[in-house]
């Protein structure tokens, strides 16, 4: 097993934030929502320049991997919770969708 010590004198750190959105959304407009709330995030570094990744077909979305390093370690979480509040505010703001398990029952009699 990998061990990080979080505690060193390390000056920056790489963070992955997961991302779902509807299937009918543009893989373009995603990504740009994505970078474009990094810029909101004071905790992001610019280089190396955040990244995107389309991860996997999930079975109800697109799941997406945000990719972006940060100023120092120990802001973690703030960074987490500034990135998610901005993803949300773009995709409202984009008209995309993250969508939620649904399923459909069809109810068959016999008769």
């Amino acid at each position: 097993m990998k061990i990080v010590n979080e505690s060193a004198p390390v000056s920056e750190a790489r963070i992955h934030v997961p991302v779902s959105a509807a299937y009918r959304s543009s893989l373009e407009e995603v990504e740009h929502a994505l970078l474009a709330a990094c810029e909101r995030c004071e905790y992001v570094v610019p280089d190396p320049a955040p990244s995107v990744r389309l991860i996997r077909f999930g079975e109800f979305a697109l799941d997406f991997e945000l990719l972006v390093w940060i100023v120092r370690p120990e802001f973690k979480w703030r960074a987490t919770n500034q990135l998610n509040r901005a993803i949300c505010e773009e995709f409202r703001k984009r008209g995309l969708e993250m969508p939620f398990p649904q399923r459909d029952v069809h109810i068959r009699t016999d008769t």
